[in-house]
């Protein structure tokens, strides 16, 4: 059985490697939340390419993954409220898509990690380009 110190040491490595494969045990159902400023489509970065690559590491949402997506939808003074949710619904990581978002979740909970999300502006563009 894989213990929440992997999980999480494998969604940082995901952010830090790109497209590596790591083995996965079943088991546990992990829980990550995402929290942006942003509305996050289907076509967006964080569909086309981190939930796949979570997939390549043995994380299937439906099956050991869930998935919360809070968007505070161009409004940031929503996140605090956003952040409690995730707290709540008992996430295992809260990865954030900026600074706001990120002191947000570090505020709303010390004992959950929250791991920053950046996205260059050319993969931005060059996931755009796969999309079309």
């Amino acid at each position: 059985m894989r213990s929440r110190r992997d999980f999480i040491a494998n969604v940082a490595l995901l952010l830090a490697t790109p497209r590596a494969s790591y083995a996965q045990a079943t088991g546990k159902t992990y829980r990550v939340g995402f929290l942006t400023n942003y509305a996050v489509p289907p076509t967006s970065v964080f569909h086309t390419v981190f939930v796949p690559a979570l997939r390549d590491l043995g994380y299937v949402a439906g099956k050991n993954l869930v998935v919360d997506i809070r968007s505070a939808n161009y409004d940031s003074k929503r996140f605090p409220a956003l952040a409690a949710e995730l707290v709540q619904l008992g996430c295992d990581v809260i990865v954030t898509a900026g600074d706001g978002e990120a002191r947000a979740a570090k505020q709303a909970s010390s004992r959950i990690p929250t791991l920053g999300l950046t996205i260059p502006r050319s993969l931005l563009v060059r996931a755009d380009e796969i999309i079309q």
